[in-house]
């Protein structure tokens, strides 16, 4: 691993943030837009061949009221029971499902 600071030092490592003038009133503003176009979810089925998890493909409006936000949804059926995980990735949602109990 090719890294310019000690291992030590990069763990106590604190790089001062960054931001925006504009970075606070440009988020309020983006989350006050957004919070006027219903969520809208639609979550259908999706078959990922698994005997004892029930899958959801999820869409919902993202911004700014666009149905492009995809995610999957998924539940523990039969023996397995673990809480439902959504996720906007399915590589989320398959590593809620591998440590869930």
């Amino acid at each position: 691993m090719l890294v310019d600071m000690p291992l030590e030092r990069l763990r106590e490592y604190r790089p001062a943030p960054e931001e925006p003038a504009d970075f606070d009133s440009f988020w309020k503003q983006t989350l006050s837009d957004t919070a006027g176009h219903p969520i809208d979810a639609r979550f259908e089925a999706y078959d990922a061949r698994l005997a004892t998890v029930e899958v959801q493909d999820v869409t919902f409006r993202g911004w700014p009221g666009s149905r492009s936000r995809r995610g999957c949804c998924c539940r523990g059926t039969g023996a397995v029971r673990f809480r439902r995980s959504c996720s906007t990735s399915a590589t989320t949602a398959a590593a809620a499902f591998r440590t869930s109990g």
